[in-house]
């Protein structure tokens, strides 16, 4: 409540009728762990279930009446939870988004990877906070972070501080009181983490321009955005007064290009967001599975699919996947590589591609004659299926291909 007040925020809590909020999970289930959120789902009483729906609609009822007796402005609403209270707020931020203008989970469980409508939370601000020694809900937390950021590439940040599970909630509060109050900056192009790879003479390489788009709002009090800065690292590109908040990079060089915007509202507080973008430039040999140095994940500019599930690598983080596809560093022939598990039994069904439309990475071949080294593996099998190597563009349309059978 002090907080509260330096802040200037109105805080309610909601004690709800009964259980908190209309999900049951609790700790030790966390994401990723099915066996333990069965175990307590196959627990529930009819008695409990019917207490936690009381429990949802007093939550909202709570809102509700609050609206109706004071001055909310309805735009700047968040919701934040601890531990039980953390599962309460992805539940509730996703079921009734048309309240929340972003959410603050702290160290606690949710486990519903599928069938809940995270797309709700797409251009949501999240600020997630976990302590280093929370245990089950560090790992837990961090499984749904990955989850979030590289699959679902939800506008989250996340924060781990000191503390265990209980003793990490006073180390966060001021920072998420903060992050209410602070502008929100979000950068809607260029639309994810990108990699470039152009293969040409070094005096014809020639990147394309960065085009840079940000959206940039400051709720708060009806705060207004005063300033927004572009830079490319800590080369200021251009200083916007007003909307829209567009700038463009000229002659990318070949190198990372940390693309950083800077808001400031009209309280003098600001916000930071972050896209890195990184230029290659090869007139050489390049080895394309460099990045394959871990087992059991697919790392950036690689797509994969069985033919039932696609996963996509991502830039500054591994994408852990279903063992469709799995780097190995068996001492079969190869050091790391690609083992592709087909589970619907047809040809073709099963690919992994590089610069795949929404892997984050572009490949461009300037003209010329390339040669591809590769290596195909059997495995336990008696005998290959037939094989298809192919050159598309990023729509998918198929410029070249061969398919063989190896008989080696």
């Amino acid at each position: 409540m002090k907080l509260a007040n330096q802040y200037g925020v109105l805080l309610v809590s909601p004690l709800g009728a009964h259980e908190g909020f209309g999900n049951f999970l609790r700790l030790p289930a966390t994401f990723g762990h099915d066996d333990d959120m069965y175990s307590i789902l196959n627990g529930l009483t009819s008695e409990r279930i019917d207490a936690s729906k009381l429990s949802e609609q007093d939550v909202i009822n709570v809102i509700e009446l609050v609206l109706a007796e004071y001055p909310v402005d309805r735009s700047a609403m968040f919701v934040m939870g601890h531990s039980m209270g953390s599962g309460g707020t992805w539940y509730i931020g996703a079921k009734y988004s048309d309240y929340w203008y972003g959410l603050l989970p702290i160290s606690g469980p949710f486990t519903m990877e599928y069938g809940y409508p995270w797309e709700r939370l797409k251009n949501k601000p999240i600020y997630m906070t976990e302590g280093l020694q929370a245990g089950a809900s560090l790992d837990g937390s961090r499984d749904l972070y990955k989850f979030l950021n590289d699959e679902l590439q939800i506008n989250i940040t996340y924060k781990e501080v000191n503390g265990d599970h209980a003793g990490m909630f006073s180390n966060v509060l001021d920072g998420c009181f903060q992050f209410i109050t602070k502008p929100a900056i979000r950068i809607i192009e260029p639309s994810n983490e990108f990699q470039h790879l152009y293969m040409a003479p070094n005096d014809e390489v020639k990147f394309d321009d960065i085009g840079i788009y940000a959206g940039a709002s400051a709720p708060y009090c009806n705060g207004k955005i005063k300033r927004v800065r572009i830079f490319d690292d800590q080369t200021l590109i251009e200083d916007k007064a007003d909307t829209p908040y567009v700038a463009s990079l000229t002659n990318p060089s070949a190198a990372k290009h940390n693309i950083r915007i800077v808001a400031t509202d009209d309280k003098g507080t600001t916000a930071i967001a972050s896209r890195l973008v990184n230029y290659i430039s090869s007139n050489k040999m390049y080895n394309l599975t460099q990045q394959l140095t871990g087992d059991a994940v697919i790392p950036q500019g690689w797509s994969a699919s069985n033919g039932k599930e696609t996963r996509i690598g991502s830039l500054n983080h591994y994408t852990d996947g279903p063992r469709m596809l799995h780097f190995t560093n068996s001492s079969r022939g190869c050091e790391y590589g690609l083992l592709v598990q087909n589970e619907v039994n047809k040809d073709k069904a099963s690919w992994v591609k590089y610069g795949a439309e929404g892997s984050g990475s572009t490949l461009t071949l300037h003209a010329g004659r390339y040669s591809l080294k590769y290596k195909l593996f059997n495995w336990d099998q008696p005998e290959f299926s037939p094989v298809t190597v192919s050159i598309e563009r990023r729509n998918g349309q198929e410029i070249a291909s061969q398919t063989y059978t190896p008989n080696i």
